[in-house]
């Protein structure tokens, strides 16, 4: 006679219902809504931006419960483009229905602003004014005063001169000056301060700050012209300061009297903390937003001798390890000045 075939215990039936409902909650958790009860909230995708990034600023913006359920939905959708735009979404919506608005390219159309590397704030608020709705008297005492109001994964300053990352930027009109600081706070923290952690701490253990890398790497970005100088220009600014001798860059002095061609003696007693002539040490912040090759040397310095360097015409710089051998080559600096 045929076997008959066994029946299943009660308890296989229980562990799949439970199974089937583990799933079910799970779907329902990553997803589905992540609120019943949520307002629309902004969320400003940049031109170019990936689907991961664009996960992320929907977590963030708690338009959504889980990135990593949102980039799984979009690879099913082949990983379709997101064009930019300022984008209302619910939080009562779906990860689906939000990925097909974001592809709908609803969004409200955006004005792109390049920063170049070394503006300063001054310069960087009159830029954002080309931004129909965006002052400059908004944007630049909340950048050089308010600091402290601003998100970061580490403690802001009250002046944001230098942590405001150099880049291009996809604006909305209107936008408030706030969103575009905390825009650019937050990118000099996913570009600058989350991926060089490490390097920052080396810096740390040397006895400088965040605060002091960055200063530095301002004053190579104003100094070095040519990117080979870069490094050998952190090697001098560390050899001095550990020898306790006055930088004296001419940089410094401009930040406070503005740019010349050529300063003047009486130019470098302008009474200052930024001074570099007047006070040993650094000034008291960055005196400018520095960009990426900057930060990097102002954190690997290169080891050398020197302690002074001189501009040459053509932008590179000569650099010297005595006074003797700095004011021979000023000298000969000068001299090429005058035959161009």
């Amino acid at each position: 006679m045929p076997r008959r075939r066994g029946r299943r215990s009660p308890l296989f039936w229980f562990a799949l219902s439970a199974a089937l409902c583990g799933v079910a909650l799970e779907y329902a958790v990553f997803f589905g809504p992540a609120s019943d009860r949520g307002k629309k909230v902004e969320v400003v995708i940049p031109r170019g931006a990936t689907i991961a990034s664009v996960a992320g600023r929907l977590q963030r913006r708690r338009a959504i419960r889980s990135a990593a359920a949102f980039r799984l939905l979009a690879r099913l959708k082949g990983d379709p483009a997101i064009p930019a735009g300022a984008y209302l979404v619910s939080p009562r919506q779906t990860p689906a229905a939000i990925l097909q608005q974001l592809t709908e390219g609803t969004g409200e159309r955006m004005v792109r602003v390049t920063f170049p590397e070394g503006f300063t704030l001054e310069q960087m608020a009159e830029r954002v004014s080309s931004v129909p709705g965006v002052r400059a008297e908004d944007f630049q005492p909340l950048a050089a005063e308010r600091g402290r109001s601003f998100t970061a994964s580490f403690r802001p300053p009250d002046n944001l001169e230098g942590f405001l990352f150099p880049d291009t930027y996809d604006f909305r009109p209107d936008m408030p000056a706030r969103d575009v600081v905390q825009a650019m706070l937050e990118n000099f923290d996913q570009k600058v301060a989350g991926p060089l952690a490490p390097d920052f701490r080396s810096r740390q253990a040397a006895g400088y700050s965040l605060m002091q890398v960055v200063t530095i790497a301002s004053l190579i970005e104003r100094e070095a012209k040519v990117p080979g100088d870069r490094d050998i220009i952190a090697g001098v600014i560390y050899n001095r300061l550990e020898r306790g001798i006055p930088l004296q860059i001419d940089a410094t002095v401009q930040y406070v009297i503005g740019h010349r061609e050529r300063l003047l003696y009486r130019d470098l007693k302008v009474d200052s903390p930024y001074n570099t002539y007047q006070h040993p040490g650094l000034p008291p912040g960055p005196i400018c937003n520095p960009g990426l090759p900057a930060i990097r040397a102002a954190l690997h310095p290169r080891s050398v001798p020197y302690l002074y360097y001189t501009a040459n015409p053509d932008g590179a710089h000569t650099f010297t390890t005595t006074l003797e051998a700095h004011n021979r080559a000023t000298a000969a600096a000068r001299a090429g000045r005058r035959r161009r």
